[in-house]
């Protein structure tokens, strides 16, 4: 009934018995691009290898052991020797530290699955060079992008732009939850740390759960009867709608219609 999915080549496999540019792949990203003629992958890949390495030796590295303690410096008045006066030393801002450092491990995870892509594609051409058929070349890949594979296309910039514009700020606004930022503790001028599950203890157990749970209880309600309302009732308006003998059906669906459209786009 269903199509059995041809099984792919292992990388173990294509390590043992690929050529030394296959196996290079798995070091220098790209290689197997180079050796086959496919300039344009093989650039884009050994870019990205070499812009990762310079970017982890120089701020990577820095970003990521920032990250488990979110400073250490706190900016104050130190004693300046040669001017003989109090002078202001910059700290650590544990903010620009904590979205440095989820920056960084989002950027260590996309270099992870751009390192897989690389694997795929050496693998791809081993198995296109073991089975004698014909290697496409840099323009039959551009003709690619624009045809069978021009979703790929279209998407790549609005991936990114929601990988750095939404989950970005999501796990770092979920990432303060478990810190002790308040006002207390604002950066540059103070520092703050990792609490752990502190917070939601004290949310549930401490002076703040008799207000948490009244809220909570309150949103729930509401969201399950918003939506329960919603889908009965859009159901039934479209069946009154769609009764025979009803006049003007392009009129009502249009009015509707407007009752949703309008609210967004004045938002906007």
């Amino acid at each position: 009934m269903f199509k059995k999915k041809k099984a792919q080549t292992s990388f173990r496999e294509v390590f043992k018995k690929g050529d030394f540019a296959t196996k290079l792949s798995f070091l220098v990203m790209g290689a197997a691009n180079f050796a086959n003629k496919q300039w344009l992958k093989g650039i884009i890949f050994l870019t990205a290898e070499i812009g990762f390495i310079y970017w982890l030796i120089r701020n990577g590295f820095h970003a990521l052991m920032m990250l488990g303690t979110l400073g250490t410096q706190q900016q104050g008045l130190v004693y300046d020797d040669s001017l003989g006066i109090e002078v202001l030393k910059e700290g650590d801002n544990s903010m620009l530290l904590l979205l440095f450092g989820i920056a960084a491990i989002l950027v260590c995870l996309s270099l992870i699955i751009l390192y897989v892509i690389n694997l795929k594609s050496a693998r791809h051409l081993y198995e296109l060079k073991t089975a004698g058929k014909k290697i496409p070349t840099t323009m039959d890949d551009l003709r690619s992008l624009l045809n069978e594979r021009f979703h790929a296309t279209l998407m790549t910039i609005p991936l990114l732009g929601v990988l750095f514009f939404t989950i970005l700020p999501l796990l770092y606004m979920i990432s303060i939850a478990f810190t002790n930022y308040d006002h207390n503790h604002l950066p540059p001028k103070n520092l703050f740390t990792w609490v752990g599950l502190a917070n939601l203890g004290n949310v549930i157990t401490g002076d703040m759960a008799s207000t948490f749970f009244p809220v909570l209880g309150w949103t729930l309600i509401w969201a399950v009867f918003a939506t329960a309302t919603c889908f009965f009732f859009g159901i039934i308006l479209a069946l009154l709608i769609n009764t025979k003998g009803l006049k003007y059906k392009a009129f009502w669906r249009t009015i509707f219609v407007i009752t949703m459209a309008v609210p967004p786009f004045v938002s906007l």
